[in-house]
């Protein structure tokens, strides 16, 4: 379903938007990172894996934001969908969290 959703929203966003939602999933996975670390739910072991995928999922992020800022032509949303899945597949507690990231930077990015 959120998938869906991201190819509906985000297909065909000019560059100056893809640059605009990147930043914001970059602000949120920072926030998300001090979720994971002061959860007492998780053992340290699943803290320091869901912080290792996000720098992953993030260094990914920040590559596709330099690609559209020296105008690289690269298919946005195929890249952006290629990189969730991947990383969502490597951690569940990651994956979980990543359906109400992307909720969240979608409804910021809408309504500004």
């Amino acid at each position: 379903m959120i998938l869906k959703k991201l190819e509906l929203l985000l297909g065909g966003m000019s560059k100056e938007s893809q640059l605009s939602f990147l930043e914001t999933f970059l602000k949120e996975l920072i926030v998300k990172n001090r979720s994971f670390w002061s959860d007492d739910e998780y053992s340290d072991s699943t803290k320091v894996d869901c912080l290792k995928w996000s720098n992953e999922l993030s260094h990914r992020f920040w590559n596709m934001k330099g690609d559209i800022e020296d105008n690289k032509e690269l298919d946005f949303l195929k890249r952006f969908i290629k990189h969730l899945k991947f990383y969502a597949e490597q951690n569940k507690v990651f994956a979980s969290h990543l359906g109400g990231s992307i909720n969240l930077v979608l409804s910021r990015n809408l309504n500004e």
